[in-house]
């Protein structure tokens, strides 16, 4: 008779908020955030025209969508260590695989599996402090493991602007270097079984997150299939504000996403932009904004979530209407005016990433992880489709196009958070079967 797994054994961890591994997890944000959003676009359009970058990215973001399945294998198993590991080591193997054919259906093939890799080691990641650590530790240490993602990123966009026009290539092999080293740091990763279940979505985006806004938290399936069978009932109990901030959630992602899964060919094309100085703003736009997360967490907690996060979209909202005018002019100064405008575009998120999770929690009467579940799902899925839809516009009128299409989505967004209070309400409080 097989014995049973033994309990695991509580775990006292007096280390620091900063760890060795976390150098790894910034590997991962170079290859991810950094040159892959800028690369593989590129050479997408290069072998299926303008629809090619969309379904590219839109089957990277659908591999994001794996994350909850990666946490729960993790808790079920207690792999977390090899999953951390096998990921790094799959997402090597993807990125430097995806050049090797210039086929649309083999680049689409291979940008699943770097976004299916991608999503089990951080998904992992955030696992290894939920389940290793204290609570009351969570805060610093989602912020020191961001802050490490954000320079991998920073790092990641200034190789694919030296490295990802002339020598795409070149920059992808780098990168699947980047992730084999990651996967050797597998003796500094935490080796402590689980001690503590998280409560899903805790920390999401709460420290930075993605620029670009994807789904590279952990969100457990249970809490995310609860949340899901209880959206049709939370539809049915008419508006309120959970269901505006989720609305607004999607639809300005779905904007975004249209433009930023482009981001290279619509500096190029309407902009007259060089990819290396496309990815170089991006870089600097980037690195400033991990310095607005803290101010504004502040902000969130002085003047209220909803405040920052209709700033952040009107932010957004001036900076799109801005690269919308100045891509219908033919002055001088136009790419210069176009970096600056990206760079507000960007620097916005740092308002978005901290505010939106602070309302997700706020706004509504369901159980925290379920809240936070539906919140990443409807941004993960946002991502998925504004880079098809950004891809038919494309085709459709020209990568000038997506910037109008980005526009109106973030307009629809912003018009959707009323100015008032956030509280749950008793629409909210009706699927859940209990009163707030």
């Amino acid at each position: 008779m097989q014995r049973p797994p033994a309990k695991p054994t509580a775990v006292t961890d007096t280390s620091g908020p900063i760890q060795r591994w976390y150098l790894s997890y910034a590997l991962l944000g170079l290859v991810i955030s950094g040159v892959a959003p800028i690369v593989l676009p590129l050479l997408a359009e290069r072998t299926g025209g303008p629809t090619a970058p969309g379904l590219v990215m839109a089957a990277f973001n659908l591999g994001m969508l794996a994350a909850p399945l990666w946490g729960a294998l993790a808790d079920r198993t207690g792999w977390h260590r090899p999953l951390y590991a096998s990921g790094l080591a799959v997402l090597a193997a993807g990125i430097g695989a995806f050049p090797l054919r210039h086929e649309l259906g083999w680049f689409v093939l291979t940008a699943l599996v770097i976004g299916l890799a991608a999503s089990a080691t951080a998904t992992v990641a955030n696992l290894f402090i939920t389940e290793r650590h204290p609570r009351a530790s969570w805060g610093a240490r989602f912020g020191w493991l961001q802050t490490f993602y954000g320079a991998g990123q920073v790092a990641g966009l200034v190789l694919a602007g030296a490295l990802g026009g002339s020598h795409a290539t070149l920059a992808l092999a780098f990168a699947a270097f980047v992730a084999v080293l990651a996967a050797a740091m597998f003796r500094a990763v935490p080796k402590s079984t689980p001690t503590e279940r998280p409560v899903a979505g805790d920390h999401h985006a709460r420290h930075g997150g993605l620029v670009l806004g994807t789904m590279m938290s952990h969100a457990h399936l249970p809490h995310l299939m609860r949340a899901l069978a209880k959206l049709p009932m939370l539809v049915r109990s008419g508006r309120s504000p959970f269901t505006d901030f989720l609305g607004s959630w999607f639809l300005g992602n779905v904007g975004s996403a249209a433009v930023f899964s482009f981001y290279p060919l619509v500096m190029g094309h309407v902009f007259g932009l060089q990819t290396g100085a496309a990815s170089w703003a991006f870089a600097a736009a980037a690195a400033v904004g991990l310095l607005l997360y803290g101010p504004a967490g502040n902000a969130s907690k002085r003047l209220g979530a909803g405040a920052v996060y209709r700033t952040g979209l009107g932010l957004r909202l001036a900076a799109l209407v801005f690269l919308t005018l100045v891509g219908l002019t033919h002055i001088g100064a136009r790419g210069w005016l176009a970096v600056a405008g990206f760079g507000l575009v960007v620097l916005a998120w740092s308002l978005l990433a901290v505010s939106g999770s602070d309302l997700a929690a706020e706004s509504s009467s369901l159980p925290q992880g379920e809240a936070m579940g539906l919140y990443a799902a409807s941004g993960a899925v946002a991502a998925v489709i504004g880079s098809l839809l950004g891809g038919f516009i494309a085709a459709l009128t020209g990568y000038a196009g997506l910037l109008w299409v980005a526009s109106a989505f973030v307009l629809a967004a912003l018009a959707l958070m009323r100015r008032r209070e956030v509280r749950p309400t008793a629409g909210d409080a009706a699927a859940t079967g209990h009163s707030p």
